[in-house]
């Protein structure tokens, strides 16, 4: 392991991404910056202020003025495959799952973690989904008990597991009941190079 990698595992351990985007939803890269450069003096870790911001620059991004994970595609990259382009590309609701639940650095550490442990992904996010949508039912603009709307929930799974570099491993893989009300059905995914 290089000095650089070593410098980010620990920059890792003392900086909460989820935390940060969070707390500084539509804030401008140099806020999060000065409270990085704060924490860093506060707890004496003695990094560089460059790794700070190549930390700032590799796990997050900023995308329509809100801070999401580096290397995610785009609700619009998403929805430009043909088959989704037709019934998601207008679809604020679809929108909103993918950006503020399934994109998430929390919910993507949560499917990952599934993954690893050889569980369909969907275990971690479909029950967000499932919750969000019968809260704002009458304001969904799709419905969630459609095949292909579940579908593209999966979809929306594997593209932000692409980012960490997970494939599709089982297809299909049948959830115990109770863990989803409507997601009956999951992929389990896994990383090549981590085997």
């Amino acid at each position: 392991m290089d000095a650089y990698h070593g410098e980010r595992l620990c920059l890792r351990d003392h900086f909460d991404c989820e935390h940060i985007r969070r707390k500084f939803y539509k804030k401008d890269i140099d806020i999060i910056f000065i409270l990085m450069y704060n924490v860093n003096m506060d707890l004496n870790l003695n990094l560089n202020l460059n790794l700070i911001v190549g930390f700032l620059k590799e796990s997050m991004t900023f995308r329509r003025g809100k801070i999401i994970m580096k290397n995610t595609m785009s609700f619009e990259e998403f929805v430009a495959s043909p088959s989704f382009k037709e019934f998601l590309a207008d679809s604020k609701t679809a929108r909103y799952i993918y950006e503020n639940i399934i994109c998430t650095e929390e919910m993507v550490r949560k499917m990952a973690e599934m993954s690893d442990r050889g569980k369909p992904a969907i275990m971690a996010s479909g029950p967000v989904v499932e919750h969000y949508y019968s809260v704002h039912m009458e304001a969904c603009d799709m419905d969630l008990t459609e095949r292909q709307v579940r579908q593209a929930i999966g979809r929306m799974n594997a593209a932000a597991l692409k980012a960490l570099g997970y494939k599709p491993s089982r297809k299909g893989v049948r959830l115990k009941k109770g863990i989803c009300a409507i997601f009956k059905s999951g992929t389990v995914f896994n990383r090549p190079e981590a085997r």
